[in-house]
């Protein structure tokens, strides 16, 4: 408290601020300050001083005997007097100033206004208030500070190196106030060393940006919610302190139980992007990837508030990747077509739109995505027909106007901007890996898949799906891949491939020790859940192929129990503890605790090793 009112007499003497009916000696700032004062000292104590109301704040200091009731009287009798002037000096500027008049004239007009004879007399009225004020801001701001609690010492010491910095000296007058009201709002609340550290952490990140600054300090129920999420989750925590405007979406919990649907997510990313020149790819990156971190910070939040199962935060986190794909590929081919036209076909006598279609395999294929997900994908084009070349002023071949789009839309996703990445990009499930076309055409898909494929990459077609591109190509991919699945096999040479495939993976990813074990790849992990669900899907859907245009594993367990290739209790553990496996790891990303769960993870990845041996081995 010395060094607060050290630092205000310093700044009376710098600035000369007698003038000044809110920052001088005896103005309303200090009125402000003495109400702040006895709330960040006993406010943690007293829930009567937890209020956001001057006036109300002032009246419990006095009902608790901190403020005696002549005082108490005298300094709402000055703050009503200082706020008339403030509002008469500024009805008649029609501006915020807080400066007394410098002209006759215009002290004549104020004395007017005010009522008195004259602007000796009013000053004499002024004087006299602000000595009271004055007075009664000397002695509460040399409380001893044996008599602050813990709390707010423990506030002032985090505080204390922000605010003898060069750069909070620079701060403006209320900037400094901000601060001053988000340390009474932390004095007046149960928090952690971790919540005060991060706290100290954003303050000091957002020091010149006021804006941030009043969303802490006048938003008390917003910065609860802020705190809560930011020491259950490190993750949410760095988010914030790397993008200050993601606090924006924890202004209302509503929110956070009523997430955007698809449609909405699609409508809300066109609504941002329809502000964007046509022209300006960079605008277009930079927004897509402003709106992924507040749309996955929104789930993050809904998900550690305990609003979301596990399933529906993967749902959210799959549809978000699905509208941002979409969106993008049609902002790239639109930008492109500009200067080539659009590629055409000729087929049947007919010339028509050649078009490209987004497949998702892994976790996108399969709705499962997690907090920071690669994301597998192969673009294929149509290409029946007599390819016609693009109809515009830089012609191209259809196969030239693919490879482009698709690199374009590949560094689209994937360029490292100032905003960071959309999301890592992994094209190497395409015909033929690395070494094969960036773009290749359906037929030449299907065509490679029946006759060249092996059989992890008809695994992976288990979990493929179309995501983005027109519905007419998305269902040809669609009957496509249901006729592959659904081709004859033999099912020990199945087995052998997929037990094999298991061996590889826990050979190179399987970090597992004494004392920490790898969820994915580990023994009972999701990989071995995943192989079991391959394994059981090829091996039976030449019997019950309509049962398995689905792609996620809960789903295609229970298509599996549907088809009598599994039994109900098998696929019941299964399902069990592949939620269970997913959530953890959910949770680990977003560091933050799991899950309460039925029992251990440990016996859970037990259940699963017992169902392969009775499957596989």
């Amino acid at each position: 408290m010395r060094d607060l009112k050290a630092k205000i007499e310093k700044q009376y003497a710098q600035k000369r601020l007698d003038d000044n009916i809110k920052l001088g000696p005896g103005g309303i700032r200090e009125i402000e300050f003495i109400a702040q004062s006895f709330q960040l000292v006993r406010g943690g104590h007293c829930e009567e001083l937890q209020t956001q109301s001057l006036y109300k704040a002032l009246a419990a200091a006095e009902q608790l005997g901190f403020l005696d009731q002549k005082a108490y009287a005298a300094l709402l009798e000055a703050y009503e007097f200082l706020r008339m002037v403030e509002n008469r000096l500024q009805q008649r500027r029609d501006q915020q100033v807080h400066h007394l008049p410098e002209s006759e004239a215009e002290q004549e007009l104020l004395s007017g206004v005010l009522g008195v004879d004259d602007y000796g007399a009013f000053l004499a009225v002024l004087d006299a208030q602000r000595a009271v004020v004055r007075e009664q801001f000397q002695q509460v701001l040399v409380t001893d500070s044996s008599e602050e609690s813990a709390v707010s010492r423990e506030v002032g010491e985090a505080f204390s190196g922000l605010k003898n910095s060069a750069a909070y000296e620079q701060l403006s007058e209320r900037a400094q106030g901000y601060i001053a009201q988000i340390m009474s709002h932390l004095s007046r609340s149960d928090f952690s060393a971790d919540a005060l550290d991060f706290l100290v952490r954003l303050v000091e990140q957002v020091l010149k940006r006021s804006t941030y600054l009043a969303w802490l300090a006048e938003q008390p129920a917003a910065l609860q919610r802020l705190l809560f999420f930011a020491t259950r989750s490190s993750w949410m925590a760095e988010q914030v302190l790397q993008q200050p405007a993601l606090m924006d979406e924890l202004v209302d919990d509503r929110a956070l139980q009523s997430l955007p649907n698809a449609e909405q997510k699609s409508a809300l990313l066109l609504q941002q992007l329809s502000r964007v020149p046509s022209d300006d790819l960079e605008q277009a990156m930079d927004v897509c990837r402003r709106f992924k971190a507040s749309q996955q910070f929104l789930i993050a939040a809904a998900d550690v508030a305990g609003y979301l199962p596990v399933m529906q935060v993967s749902d959210h986190l799959s549809e978000l990747a699905e509208v941002i794909l979409q969106q993008s590929l049609d902002w790239v081919a639109a930008e492109l077509q500009q200067r080539t036209g659009r590629p055409q076909l000729l087929l049947e006598g007919q010339s028509r739109d050649a078009q490209m279609v987004v497949i998702g395999y892994g976790k996108l294929g399969g709705l499962e995505l997690g907090y920071g997900s690669d994301l597998d994908i192969v673009l294929l084009h149509d290409g029946n027909g007599k390819a016609l070349g693009t109809n515009g002023d830089k012609a191209l071949e259809n196969a030239v106007y693919f490879q482009r789009l698709g690199q374009r839309f590949v560094h689209f996703l994937s360029a490292n901007t100032p905003s960071g990445r959309l999301y890592e990009i992994d094209t190497r499930l395409r015909p033929s890996g690395n070494s094969g076309l960036l773009v290749t055409s359906l037929q030449s898909y299907e065509n490679y898949q029946r006759e060249s494929a092996w059989t992890w990459e008809h695994q992976a077609l288990v979990r493929a799906r179309a995501v983005a591109g027109p519905q007419a190509l998305k269902t040809q991919f669609e009957e496509v891949r249901l006729a592959l699945l659904c081709l004859k096999r033999d099912p020990a040479e199945l087995k052998r491939d997929v037990v094999e495939m298991r061996e590889k993976m826990r050979e190179h990813l399987d970090d597992s020790d004494n004392e920490h074990t790898n969820l994915k790849p580990g023994p009972g992990g999701l990989v071995d859940i995943e192989l079991i669900c391959q394994y059981m899907v090829l091996r039976y859907a030449s019997e019950s192929c309509g049962l398995f245009e689905i792609t996620d594993n809960a789903r295609q367990l229970q298509r599996l129990v549907a088809a009598g290739a599994l039994e109900a209790r098998q696929a019941d553990e299964l399902t069990a503890a592949y939620l269970a496996i997913r959530g953890a790891t959910h949770h680990q990303r977003l560091g933050c605790p799991a899950p309460q769960l039925d029992m251990p993870l440990s016996n859970y990845r037990e259940q699963v090793v017992g169902i392969w041996l009775e499957l596989l081995e």
